[in-house]
């Protein structure tokens, strides 16, 4: 996704970056309940602590496993979530693609001291 949003934002026109960047929007989307379940197996885990000082790799990880464990007293169901990721496709996203396009396509004439 990261790829497709820096071709996008060199070229807004690069129908190929465009179509691929809403294929993974959509299996993003897939990602969002086995996400939530995660989220909540992690903030529901007994001693996190001792479980990450049991682990090298886990202690490599262990600011971005609390963030993640911090931030699930606000996520929703999995449901909700799923709903919402859904949403968001339509909605927020959609509307936030026809805006960066129109403005990154626009052309303007410009004129500097009488000049064009």
């Amino acid at each position: 996704m990261t790829y497709c949003a820096l071709v996008i934002s060199t070229n807004a026109r690069d129908e190929t970056a465009l179509r691929e960047m809403d294929k993974l929007q959509l299996l993003y989307n897939e990602l969002t309940e086995p996400s939530v379940r995660f989220e909540k197996w992690l903030a529901d885990l007994e001693d996190l602590d001792l479980v990450i000082r049991s682990s090298p790799i886990l202690k490599d990880h262990a600011y971005f496993i609390k963030k993640i464990v911090e931030n699930s007293k606000y996520t929703l169901s999995q449901e909700l979530e799923s709903l919402i990721a859904n949403m968001t496709n339509t909605g927020s996203r959609a509307w936030a693609k026809l805006q960066n396009k129109l403005v990154s396509t626009l052309l303007v004439d410009i004129e500097k001291d009488g000049k064009a």
